[in-house]
């Protein structure tokens, strides 16, 4: 991983990349890998400190038509779903991540208070960072501690440490890096995916 540590003012910015570049689009001539390797694939972790004291410390998952379609098959392995019920989850799961850029985050924060993405004004705000300024999210849910179990069975990092957020963006144009960014008062993390063309 390749990660790039810069001071800042109030603390420290971590932009952490991942494994290397991933395809945005479901290819099925490519070897894909386990469920687990995908997952891997398309989660970035991050985290701030400041005098060796953890400021927060994110993961978030990128559910790029590419990753929807393999969550969605898992879903229908760990669910036993068949038939049209299974064809329908991965059309539909393929079909939202052709339309919306949608992040499964899972933030620990050093102040309870700062793990507030959901509010009106949080924390931290989230952005996608793009050449010609930066995205606000369409929708910020948080998820409850049913969800986080429930969800743990398809993204074995999230922990009940965790506060779990879908957030959600405008749908992702041209073929630039996918670049998510957290930043407030207490630190600066960004998150980059590199997209193969």
């Amino acid at each position: 991983m390749r990660a790039l540590l810069v001071a800042g003012l109030g603390g420290l910015l971590l932009a952490c990349g991942g494994p290397g570049p991933v395809r945005w689009r479901p290819d099925p001539a490519a070897q894909q890998g386990s469920y687990e390797d995908q997952v891997a694939a398309w989660t970035r972790h991050g985290e701030a400190y400041q005098d060796l004291e953890s400021r927060l410390l994110v993961d978030a998952t990128l559910l790029s038509p590419a990753f929807a379609e393999a969550y969605a098959r898992e879903e229908v392995e760990v669910l036993g779903l068949t038939g049209t019920e299974a064809t329908d989850r991965v059309r539909g799961r393929v079909a939202q991540a052709d339309t919306t850029q949608q992040f499964l985050v899972a933030l620990v924060t050093n102040d309870l208070v700062w793990n507030d993405l959901d509010k009106p004004r949080p924390t931290l705000q989230v952005r996608l960072v793009k050449p010609d300024g930066q995205v606000p999210p369409l929708s910020i849910r948080r998820l409850d501690l049913r969800a986080l179990f429930s969800l743990k069975a398809y993204f074995p990092h999230v922990t009940p440490m965790h506060t779990l957020y879908w957030v959600t963006f405008p749908p992702r144009r041209g073929d630039e890096p996918v670049r998510l960014r957290f930043a407030g008062p207490p630190a600066t993390v960004d998150l980059l995916w590199e997209v193969a063309p």
